[in-house]
Parts: structure tokens; sequence; C-alpha cells
């Protein structure tokens, strides 16, 4: 342990016991009366007291004392190390600064200002971080979660369709549905990124939100083949839901399996609750007074969310199902299965192709729209006024009929 004693032109001297090299035996007691021999504390040396004699003769402010006491005030060190134990021989000399040697270290960036506010080095309040520094925590600016004006447009587009198929105000009331279906299916798409996105946020990855995913603006989600060609492909052909967007999480900042299975689950799992939001109606019993054109609309909706969920939640290489079981795999396994990944869910359209396969697939998706108390009639027809380019149906009236 060490004291370092500075005198005019003179190196650090360690102080010691007599006869052990820092004090010479038998040495001479320094000149200056306000300068006192180091003594031993808790197994360290302290200086008890101390004058600086710096150009006008002030007295220091405070040297370090016994620990558990308050340390010594920082002065204005330059290189950002706290001033300790200035203690001037010569009565003309500039302070040296040194790191405190019985209180912890003070912390970088902190200088008298932020002992000040935060406490000294030693006390309670110093194991406290300050606000602006992390922590650790699961935290984006506000700037990174503020809501993207165009998602507000997708609302509001999706609002105005709704007026008018409600309303019946189109001329064709087909376009009107494709506008509440398509806008309702990309503002679901980004609730769908969005929640992949906030767990991994909660999991470690603190990069989604300079990434802009926080923000729910489609454009930070779009891949141009997967995020437009491709669901509306599938949509007009087959009636069923892809979320084709994509967010890129830094896997690597993530621990811990159930956290990574988790983030892959936080997408389909959107799909399922904006499914039963879409249904509320249905299995609340309140379709009564209902135009039939907004009912249908809300069937063809429910159907594409219902198939977005279930398709993800397959184990499928490249789709959120096989994420949320990867993590749980062997390190063979995955490497052996991860070039198969871009092609996954073409595989998975593929087989929807078989006759035998598709009927088994949607008669799933029936069996789950009718638990919501959604029919068959209301999803069919809800598909042929989204499909306007071919006319407007010719739908019979519900009036007369038992589901």
């Amino acid at each position: 342990m060490q004291v370092d004693v500075l005198g005019p032109g003179a190196e650090p001297v360690a102080a010691g016991r007599r006869g052990h090299g820092g004090v010479a035996d038998g040495a001479a007691e320094p000149a200056h009366e306000g300068l006192q021999r180091a003594r031993r504390v808790g197994g360290r040396l302290v200086v008890p007291d101390g004058v600086d004699q710096r150009l006008g003769g002030a007295d220091a402010p405070r040297v370090q004392r016994e620990r558990g006491e308050e340390g010594a005030q920082p002065g204005a060190a330059e290189g950002g190390g706290p001033a300790v134990a200035r203690i001037g021989l010569g009565g003309a000399e500039d302070a040296v600064t040194h790191p405190p040697i019985v209180s912890r270290p003070a912390r970088p960036g902190y200088g008298r200002e932020g002992w000040r506010k935060y406490g000294h080095p030693g006390t309670s309040r110093y194991a406290k971080d300050p606000p602006h520094r992390s922590t650790g925590m699961s935290t984006a600016t506000r700037g990174e979660r503020r809501v993207s004006p165009v998602f507000l447009a997708l609302v509001a587009i999706m609002a105005v369709s709704i007026w008018a198929v409600w309303t019946d105000f189109s001329a064709s009331p087909g376009f009107a549905v494709f506008l509440f279906v398509v806008s309702g299916w990309v503002v679901s798409l980004c609730l769908h990124e969005y929640a992949h996105a906030r767990t991994a946020l909660h999991g470690g990855d603190l990069t989604v939100g300079a990434k802009g995913y926080l923000t729910l603006d489609p454009l930070k989600y779009t891949h141009a083949m997967l995020s437009i060609v491709l669901p509306l492909i599938f949509v007009i052909m087959g009636g069923i839901g892809l979320p084709g967007g994509a967010v890129f999480i830094e896997r690597h900042r993530i621990r811990g399996r159930w956290k990574h299975s988790m983030i892959s689950a936080a997408g389909p799992l959107a799909n399922a609750a904006f499914a039963v939001v879409v249904t509320a109606p249905f299995w609340l019993g309140a379709m009564d007074g209902v135009p039939d054109h907004f009912r249908y609309a809300l069937g063809f909706m429910a159907q594409l969310q219902v198939t977005a969920a279930i398709l993800n939640f397959l184990p499928v290489p490249g789709l959120d199902g096989y994420g949320v079981v990867e993590p749980w795999l062997s390190y063979k396994v995955r490497r052996q299965v991860e070039p198969f990944a871009p092609f996954g869910i073409l595989a998975v359209f593929g087989f929807l192709w078989i006759p035998e396969v598709n009927h088994a697939f949607f008669d799933m998706i029936d069996a789950v729209l009718r638990f919501l108390d959604v029919t068959a009639w209301d999803t069919y027809w809800g598909q042929q006024l989204f499909r306007f380019w071919q006319g407007t149906p010719d739908i019979p009236p519900l009036s007369g009929l038992v589901f």
C-alpha cells in the first residue's frame, strides 16, 4: 500500500514503517507542521491531515480520511482524475492529480459536478446509476418509439374504407372492401413485425429502435418480393394470408433459449390476437343490424389472419414456427437445416397446391373460424367482394338463411 507524496523536483515516495524504505529510520520530521506521518488504518495507509501551500498558501479543501468518512472533494484536475492528498512541501507548486487511495475510483466522466449530483465516492448514493447512463435495461429513445405517420395514414385509410363499406357509399362495394381488407392487412403486418421487434428489445437487442422497427412504419419492414408481391398473389389467388415483412434481429445480443423462442412466437401471436379482435362482433353476437358487405369483409379478413397465424407457426425453416423450436435443436441439426431456410415458405405453398393438402388445410381453417362463429358463407362472399375487378357478385340476402 502506498501514499504518493510529492516534493519539489522529487518522484513519488512510498510511505512505510520505519526502517523499511518509505521513511528513513530516524529521519527528521517534515518541516511543515501540517504534514504528519502516514499511519495505517484498517490495513491501508492514509494521510490524516495535510495543507496545500499553492501560490497563496490557502488550506486544501480536505484530504482523505479513514474509510467510512466523506471522501476528498475533487479539484480541477487535468486529465479527469480527482486531486487528492495535495501536500506542498515547498509552498509554491501546483497540485498533482492521483487516483483516490482509500475510496473507490471515480467513474469515467464524473468530475466535481457529477459527484455533487450523484454522491461522493464511498457513499451509498454513488452506487446508483445516473439517469442518463445505460443500466442494461431494454430502452429506446422517444424518437425511436414515435408512431410513424405512414402507419397513421394506413389506419386513416382503413377507417375511411370501413365507413364506405358500412354506408355503401362507394359506387363499387367491392373496391371499398378491397381497400378495407388491404389496409387492415398491412396494419396487421406492422403489428406482427412490431411484436417481433418489441420482444427482441426486451430480450436484449437494443438495436431494433435505431432500425425503426418500433415506429410501426411498414416501409421499415418492407422486402420488395416478400412484403408486396407474394402476399398479394396469395391473397388474390387463394385467400391465404402471408405476413411478408422482415425484421433483422441481432440474435447474438440475446441470451436464453426461451427469449429466442418468444421473439419468434410474438409475430404469429399478434396475428392471432388481431383475428380475435376482428371476429369479436361474431362471437359476441353483435352482428344484428350490421350491413352484409361489412360482415363479409370482416369474415374474409378474419380468414387471412387465421391462415397467417397457423402458417407461421409451422416448424418449417424460414417461418416463425421453426424459430420457436430452433434454439432447442442441436448445433449440428441447425447447420444442416440452415441452407433450406430461404426455400421453406415456397415449399409450404407448393404443398398447398396439392388438392388433398389444400382441402385438409382449409378444413382446419374453417374449424377455427367456426369456433369464432365465422361461417364459410361469410368468408366466401367476402373473398368474392374483394376481387372487385371481377364485378360485383350477386349475393343472396341473409334473411331466411340458417347456418
